[in-house]
């Protein structure tokens, strides 16, 4: 790893869009929500919603991810 410093842009960006996606998905499945990873990241990266579930665990999802990219910057 050390070798490969300093690493691009790009990949950085990948692991801060990653990382983020899990801390959204665990952060609201320790709340009860009943939604998948993969779920997560079809709602978050394709703005989809899933059959069967509810706008409240959407917008929760939407909601943490939004407050980390706030932070972000």
């Amino acid at each position: 790893m050390d070798d490969s410093r300093p690493l691009p842009a790009s990949a950085i960006n990948r692991v801060q869009q990653d990382l983020a996606l899990e801390w959204t998905y665990n952060s609201n499945s320790i709340e009860g929500n009943s939604l998948t990873l993969a779920e997560t990241r079809v709602i978050l990266q394709d703005g989809l919603t899933i059959g069967g579930k509810s706008l409240q665990e959407h917008f929760r999802l939407i909601n943490h991810d939004k407050a980390i990219s706030f932070w972000k910057n």
